[in-house]
């Protein structure tokens, strides 16, 4: 999508007005829960209050996409080749694709996993192998014995989104084995692709890695006695934000640049009127990354810069964060008794225009 068409889309959907000023609250509450109201200390479980409204660009992270997909069809093929289920499919092989996934990915991709239907894996009710990048140490563990996923109380749409969609339209693809004893098997096999994924909202991983994050999950499918498709899971990647800036500035009308969350943070910074925000890259995914600095003729506490972002943003009362006018050698034209001293009319002393009138706001 083209620059100024995801600008109209925003405007169209009322996340910023024609003048680039952000008036949807969603976002400010976004930036509330990010900021304050969810940490590792505050959340207790998965719940839909750990969930920001927002959508993220996907487009970055299409390649790694296609490792879920491959997960996915893999497993496909299996079940369909295999009668519905995997009686014979080693539970191993499971832990080395989720494994092998975040091993070729990271550090973009922080985990993957994959979750079957019930009933399909063996005689487990629930099976679920999980691969996370723990400090450079990719770690695959089962979680089906302790983590209902399919629970619809949970912020798993990952899942249940997947699990409750229609697969009448998917793509099938002919293929033919011919085996060294000369056996041919031939099947007409159900194939996921990329827009049959489904990419989550950004979400709190309680419980989990304890980070924000997001998830795409492609199906895993297999067939129902009449030879329809029949949801039997999902392989997923997970991608951190912990490292993703959240841009606060104003987006001027020149800048056509679109971020990873389409601007959509875009002019939610706290800067007062007399400063400027400058973006301050390299914060990652917290509120108050930027700088608010002083304009021309400003200072703030004896300074000619400013103050943090994150002091702002941290503070209850912004009255503290205010530049003043700085005054230096300002003199009257008419005299320093004249009617125009009195009212506070002056010009500065390297002014070149005698009619070049400034007002000083201590004379008020």
């Amino acid at each position: 999508m083209a620059p100024i068409d995801i600008f109209v889309y925003l405007v169209f959907c009322g996340l910023v007005t024609g003048d680039y000023h952000v008036n949807n609250d969603n976002i400010f509450k976004v930036l509330e829960k990010i900021g304050t109201t969810v940490s590792r200390e505050t959340c207790t479980s998965l719940s839909p209050d750990e969930e920001l409204d927002i959508a993220v660009d996907f487009s970055k992270w299409e390649e790694y996409a296609d490792l879920a997909i491959y997960n996915s069809n893999y497993l496909s093929a299996q079940i369909q080749k295999h009668g519905g289920s995997l009686e014979t499919f080693h539970e191993s092989l499971c832990h080395d694709l989720v494994t092998n996934l975040v091993v070729t990915a990271k550090p973009e991709i922080l985990s993957g996993v994959v979750e079957f239907a019930p009933g399909v894996f063996k005689n487990y009710e629930l099976f679920a192998a999980f691969a996370v990048n723990t400090n450079g140490t990719v770690e695959s563990v089962e979680l089906g014995n302790f983590y209902n996923y399919t629970n619809d109380s949970l912020v798993n749409e990952w899942y249940s989104v997947l699990r409750d969609r229609n697969y009448e339209n998917v793509a099938i693809d002919r293929t033919k084995t011919t085996f060294r004893n000369g056996t041919i098997i031939e099947a007409d096999l159900l194939v996921a692709r990329r827009d049959d994924g489904h990419i989550t909202k950004p979400y709190y991983d309680c419980g989990g890695g304890h980070v924000w994050m997001f998830t795409y999950s492609s199906p895993i499918l297999g067939r129902n006695t009449d030879g329809s498709p029949k949801f039997k899971g999902v392989a997923t990647i997970d991608i951190e934000l912990t490292d993703k800036d959240i841009n606060q500035c104003d987006l001027e009308y020149e800048d056509d640049t679109v971020d990873l969350f389409f601007n959509v943070f875009r002019g939610t910074h706290k800067c007062p009127i007399e400063t400027t925000c400058h973006f301050r890259p390299g914060l990652g995914f917290k509120v108050g990354g930027y700088f608010c600095i002083c304009n021309e003729g400003f200072y703030y506490q004896g300074l000619y810069s400013g103050f943090s972002g994150e002091e702002v943003e941290k503070a209850t009362d912004l009255s503290s964060f205010r530049c003043e006018m700085k005054h230096h050698g300002y003199r009257s034209s008419f005299g320093s008794d004249s009617h125009d001293r009195q009212l506070g009319r002056y010009f500065p002393l390297n002014s070149d225009d005698s009619d070049l009138y400034y007002t000083n706001p201590s004379m008020k």
